[in-house]
């Protein structure tokens, strides 16, 4: 067989090849596109049902963070806590930031 016909059958089927990956690739993009779809109206209905108005567009499409990070203000809490206790609480510093 000549060399370039060789070529010209392995380039036809990677083209073959590619189109099937991109058929693929598409075909899942319209499935999580459709269930995406689903779970947005299925949301909506179950909080109407609910008695709750939810807004089908503030849903986010996105997932959110996998954590956040809590950070704690000593003096925002003792004057929090003297807010309400009436006095200077007194503090034990038991370490751990407990």
């Amino acid at each position: 067989m000549e060399r370039s016909r060789l070529k010209n059958i392995i380039l036809l089927i990677l083209v073959l090849v590619n189109a099937m990956l991109l058929i693929a690739l598409a075909s899942t993009h319209v499935q999580e596109s459709s269930a995406r779809k689903r779970l947005t109206s299925q949301l909506v209905i179950m909080f109407k049902n609910n008695g709750i108005v939810l807004n089908a567009e503030k849903i986010p499409t996105e997932l959110p963070s996998a954590g956040a990070v809590l950070h704690r203000n000593t003096d925002e809490e003792r004057t929090m806590a003297v807010l309400f206790l009436g006095k200077s609480p007194k503090t034990d510093n038991a370490g751990g930031g407990i």
